[in-house]
């Protein structure tokens, strides 16, 4: 009977301890796995941040400033995601896909359309040095202070290693005059 008690004892502890090691390894990996989700409120802070950014150089050159787009912001933050999740940078995904392609998906009208890209690391606040470079950059200085955009929309992804990927999208939907020759 000792002899008996003795194994459902030591059987119940073992399961006890078993039982906590599975617990504890669940533990660990919800948070391994919030650790690894993204930060949504971050990448939506330096979204915001971002567009504003644009627009204050916008201001700094006599233009309108870019009303806010969501959907714009929905297409882009979905680009940086893809160029992230499959490991490229371009303006055309490896489907061949272009931002008009994107952007049509979503379902927007426009006239004219434009995309900035971009990818920094090594910033705690990555958005000052992105901006900048696009303003040192010809062809997307060019976006940013083109005057017949109207809306704007940026969106953020990053990778592991704190790589940042920004798209911007540019468009306006107004009937475009024609220029005379």
């Amino acid at each position: 009977m000792t002899r008996m008690l003795f194994r459902v004892i030591t059987f119940t502890l073992m399961l006890a301890l078993v039982s906590m090691q599975s617990g504890a390894q669940q533990t660990a990996e919800k948070n391994n796995s919030a650790q690894n989700e993204p930060d949504l409120k971050k990448f939506s802070a330096m979204e915001l941040y971002c567009f504003n950014e644009v627009n204050r150089r916008r201001k700094e050159h006599g233009l309108a400033e870019l009303q806010f787009s969501e959907q714009l912001r929905t297409v882009a933050r979905a680009y940086s995601r893809q160029m992230v999740e499959e490991g490229f940078f371009s303006h055309t995904d490896p489907e061949g896909r272009t931002p008009r392609d994107r952007v049509g998906e979503a379902g927007l009208k426009w006239t004219v359309l434009a995309e900035n890209l971009l990818r920094v690391k090594g910033f705690i606040n990555p958005v000052p040095p992105s901006v900048d470079r696009w303003m040192a950059n010809p062809a997307h200085s060019q976006n940013i202070l083109e005057p017949d955009h109207e809306f704007s929309g940026v969106g953020v992804w990053m990778t592991g290693d704190e790589t940042y990927f920004f798209t911007q999208l540019f468009l306006s939907n107004k009937p475009q005059e024609k220029k005379p020759e």
